[in-house]
């Protein structure tokens, strides 16, 4: 039982992780510290995104969820949205 809660705890930790990540690299490209950003070899990009999801809407930005060639996990790309409205 203690090895369940041990795993549950880790995927918390890494979600929360990956999440961070993300939310940070939106930031960045929100406030015109880049003009886009990769955040890359994520694990539990599904959920991370989904957490995610809200802030992109208020911050301005597009995320892009990108295979990884070894199909474990995968890379955001974070760009403004302005660019999807020029493109």
């Amino acid at each position: 039982m203690a090895d369940h809660k041990g795993s549950t705890a880790h995927a918390s930790a890494e979600l929360e992780r990956e999440t961070g990540l993300i939310v940070s690299a939106m930031r960045l490209v929100s406030g015109g510290g880049a003009t886009r950003a990769i955040v890359a070899g994520l694990r539990l990009t599904e959920a991370a995104l989904r957490i995610a999801a809200v802030d992109a809407a208020d911050l301005g930005v597009i995320v892009e969820r990108i295979a990884r060639p070894d199909r474990q996990g995968h890379d955001v790309l974070i760009r403004p949205r302005l660019y999807a409205l020029l493109a």
